[in-house]
């Protein structure tokens, strides 16, 4: 929008300095300037000039070296040229300061465009050695979790041929003690007996 409004008025001047510039042009080239306004008697002798001559030479004012020419007209012209030449020159650098300073705003967005797809790219190479790492141990781990799934298994195996005979001692454990204790006494008592000891509870009874 800013080069665009920069343009229109830079054209709008232009149209302006034209117009200038082509009213100088027609006040200087004015066909009246240019006609050189005689009488219509040629009475004059020194341009009288017999049938079959040659003419006279030209009048001695356009040898002069005092003569400048249209000094005045060519003056105005020429300020304006210059006028014109310094905005143009002054556009052109303009222009140029203008074209200077987006070519440093381009290389500037484009080195943190860079840099930023730099850090990016970064990142995702991180990322994907995590992601390997991770899946790595989830490997490893799994695995793991396989062999140990498989020793669980045997325990549980073991147990389970173990259950039955530890289930019997359990429920008989209080009668097997009781069973035992009276062989252990039964046991002492006859060691007693051979030691020559006497039990009432040996002797035989007659009815």
């Amino acid at each position: 929008m800013k080069e665009w409004k920069t343009a229109k008025a830079a054209t709008l001047v232009t149209i302006k300095k034209t117009n200038m510039i082509g009213s100088a042009v027609k006040e200087i080239l004015k066909p009246e300037a240019f006609i050189q306004v005689t009488s219509s008697s040629s009475a004059d002798p020194q341009y009288a000039v017999e049938a079959g001559s040659a003419p006279p030479p030209p009048p001695a004012t356009w040898n002069t070296a005092t003569y400048g020419g249209a000094s005045g007209e060519s003056t105005g012209i020429v300020s304006i040229l210059q006028m014109c030449q310094a905005d143009v020159e002054k556009d052109a650098k303009a222009a140029a300061d203008a074209e200077k300073e987006s070519l440093s705003e381009y290389d500037k967005l484009t080195k943190d465009l860079t840099d930023s797809k730099e850090d990016a790219q970064k990142l995702i190479n991180d990322f994907k050695a995590d992601k390997a790492d991770q899946e790595k141990s989830k490997t490893e781990k799994t695995s793991e979790r396989a062999t140990q799934l498989d020793a669980l298994n045997g325990h549980i195996k073991l147990y389970n041929s173990y259950k039955p005979g530890c289930d019997f001692l359990l429920v008989n454990f209080d009668l097997r003690t009781k069973s035992r204790q009276i062989e252990v006494d039964g046991l002492q008592k006859a060691k007693a007996i051979l030691k020559g000891g006497k039990f009432d509870s040996f002797l035989q009874l007659e009815c």
